[in-house]
C-alpha cells in the first residue's frame, strides 16, 4: 500500500514538473517569436536597401564611372577632360550614398 501512495506522489511531482516545464516553454515561445520576426524584419530592410543601392548605382553612376576610365584612358589622368569625368562620377556615388547609407 505505501508503495502504491508513494508511486501516486512520485507520478503527481512529475505531472507538476512537466507542467511547469510546459508553461515555462509558452512563455518562451512568444519572446523568441518576436525576437525572430524582428530580426527577419530587420533582415529583409537591409537586403532592400542593398539593392535599392545596386541598382541606384547601376543606372546613375555607372555610365559616369565608365565615362571617367573612357577619358582616362584618352587623355591622362590629369587632363581636364578626365578630372570633370572624375567629379561627375564621384558626386553621383556620393549623392547615392547619402540615400542608401549602409547602417
Amino acid at each position: 500500500m505505501q508503495n502504491i501512495q508513494t508511486d501516486i506522489a512520485d507520478n503527481s511531482k512529475k505531472r507538476q514538473n512537466e507542467q511547469d516545464a510546459e508553461n515555462i516553454c509558452h512563455q518562451c515561445v512568444p519572446l523568441t517569436s518576436t525576437v525572430a520576426l524582428k530580426q527577419a524584419k530587420q533582415a529583409q530592410q537591409m537586403a532592400a536597401l542593398c539593392a535599392a543601392r545596386s541598382h541606384a548605382y547601376q543606372v546613375e553612376a555607372d555610365g559616369f564611372a565608365l565615362k571617367y576610365l573612357a577619358m582616362l584612358a584618352q587623355y591622362g589622368e590629369c587632363h581636364e577632360y578626365t578630372v570633370n569625368a572624375k567629379t561627375v562620377w564621384l558626386k553621383a556615388r556620393e549623392a547615392i550614398q547619402a540615400r542608401y547609407p549602409k547602417s
